[in-house]
């Protein structure tokens, strides 16, 4: 009986020793190597006009909490990640949507466009600082749980620049980008501008 424990205990350090090996002295690169499989592309015709941009650098704590099994929390199971990204925010109109009339009677030239809107919201993924990272082997953080995060950032720094009125400056800056190219096709400045 003890011959037979001795040998189990035996597997199972051997077990942890070759696990510790494998995950902090790899005999393979750490970088995987990546090949395309498949790939599509399509390009596609827009009518969106960028006229204001935002940009934001972000930092963000990541935390997966302890596991539990039958009710009771594992020590030294909770992970976190401390890490900050830069990226764009582009605002603007879809000038397919704007619409212009002169009238010559009233000497007015009417333009109707729509409100601004968020037109794109640009991670640099080559921007990423992890400031601090405790993983617990047993609850690491997984693709699914980097792009939640990455959704989360986004929309927090969506939510600044729309407090930060980026839809109005872009709005105003489409006014005037319209406006020149207006003024440069009537020379004729009895003509008043009005947006509706």
């Amino acid at each position: 009986m003890k011959k037979l424990l001795n040998i189990l205990i035996g597997i199972l350090l051997g077990g942890i020793l070759m696990f510790c090996y494998i995950k902090y002295f790899p005999t393979t690169p750490k970088t995987p190597k990546v090949s395309a499989i498949d790939f599509e592309g399509k390009i596609n015709e827009i009518g969106e006009l960028s006229t204001a941009e935002y940009v934001y650098s972000i930092t963000q704590v990541a935390d997966k909490d302890k596991l539990t099994v039958l009710g009771i929390k594992i020590p030294f199971t909770e992970s976190k990640i401390i890490y900050g990204y830069s990226g764009t925010i582009k605002a603007g109109v879809d000038f397919t949507q704007i619409k212009i009339t002169a009238d010559e009677s009233s000497k007015e030239i009417k333009v109707k466009m729509p409100d601004a809107r968020i037109l794109s919201n640009e991670l640099d993924q080559d921007s990423l600082i992890i400031y601090d990272e405790r993983n617990s082997i047993f609850n690491q953080f997984s693709f699914e749980d980097m792009n939640a995060s990455q959704a989360e950032l986004k929309a927090t720094a969506e939510t600044a620049a729309i407090e930060r009125d980026i839809l109005g400056i872009a709005k105003e800056n489409a006014k005037t980008i319209i406006e020149k190219t207006i003024r440069g096709l009537f020379e004729d400045e009895e003509y008043r501008i009005v947006f509706e």
